[in-house]
């Protein structure tokens, strides 16, 4: 029986399929960059299965549609939203039909999830999905991805799983961290911070100490990608396998959108750690120097738009809130998303 990687996708409008071929993809690209690598193809050593919450918030708005007429009033008008309505005066942005597009495909999932039921929603299926997984193939044998807004929803779900201490769904059974240790957990582009809410970040199970639920917990950053400077997780420790800087130059980006799940996976920084723990062989550590030259090879490393070393640049600076800082890096990207 192969083991599993347990992919959870992000903000934006992701299928089960759709999701899964963009990292199988780039999984497989870079697996060709090294020399000799256990396969060439990841779906031949592992099942690859994407956990998609995407429909919980297609069905709301649809909901919210139905009663409200558009979603920009929905947004405007939800009383779970006032919060952050009054922080983020949004709607003067949204002129143009793609605008309100990527509103409602990426801004209006990472605020859903964070203040409102859906989040709770989202969790469950997670949590249910997972401990029948462990149950059919041993804890083991799982390794998670988690990208963008799926990390916060990986990090919370998970603490609700494994924590004792967590006093959220009682009745529900927990796992030990100890006996069900996952394989590994990785967390592409960390917003984790920014959504913070049932679950204390920093006293997250998912951690690699010895009472944590993976050995194994990669924290993995990109420098170019603005969300993750909004609030960055950056947990201590010589446990903590931490990658925030993944590139020293800036035109080592695989596309022009930072956040992109491809400019991670396909990075060598990145995934050399990921094949050595997944193939339990130091051989990808040994071809590190050649991946990176491949890996420069093979794709049409662009630059970063101006646009985007500004943003980071002030992104940088202290101060402010979050989800205005969080706004103002959707509204500088969001013309990159589209391409």
């Amino acid at each position: 029986m192969k083991p599993v990687l347990f992919l959870v996708h992000g903000m934006g409008n992701h299928t089960e399929a759709s999701f899964k071929t963009e990292v199988v993809t780039s999984l497989n690209a870079a697996l060709s960059y090294y020399p000799n690598p256990d396969t060439t193809n990841i779906e031949s050593a592992f099942d690859v299965i994407v956990f998609s919450y995407n429909d919980i918030f297609e069905d709301y708005l649809e909901k919210l549609k139905s009663e409200f007429g558009d979603i920009v009033t929905a947004a405007s008008s939800m009383p779970e939203l006032t919060n952050i309505n009054e922080l983020i005066d949004f709607k003067d942005d949204l002129k143009s039909v793609s605008e309100k597009v990527l509103f409602t495909t990426h801004w209006l999932d990472v605020v859903l999830y964070r203040f409102t039921m859906l989040g709770e929603a989202i969790r469950a299926r997670f949590t249910s999905q997972l401990c029948q997984l462990i149950r059919s193939r041993g804890s083991s044998n799982v390794h998670i991805i988690a990208h963008s807004l799926g990390t916060a929803v990986t990090l919370d779900a998970l603490s609700i799983l494994y924590d004792k201490n967590l006093l959220i769904d009682p009745s529900d059974g927990k796992l030990n961290p100890i006996t069900n240790r996952l394989g590994s957990v990785t967390y592409l582009a960390n917003v984790a911070k920014v959504l913070e809410g049932v679950v204390p970040v920093d006293q997250t199970v998912v951690n690699p100490s010895d009472s944590g639920c993976s050995s194994r917990v990669f924290n993995i950053n990109h420098k170019l990608d603005p969300f993750t400077m909004v609030h960055p997780y950056k947990p201590t420790g010589p446990l903590w396998t931490q990658l925030t800087n993944i590139d020293d130059e800036l035109e080592h980006l695989a596309t022009k959108f930072p956040h992109d799940v491809g400019n991670y996976l396909k990075n060598p920084i990145v995934n050399q750690p990921l094949f050595q723990a997944y193939f339990e062989n130091f051989k990808y550590l040994n071809g590190l120097d050649i991946a990176q030259r491949q890996f420069k090879v093979n794709n049409k490393l662009v630059a970063a738009s101006e646009e985007i070393i500004q943003l980071i640049e002030a992104l940088k600076q202290p101060g402010g809130n979050d989800w205005q800082r969080f706004y103002s890096a959707f509204k500088t990207v969001y013309q990159l998303i589209k391409e």
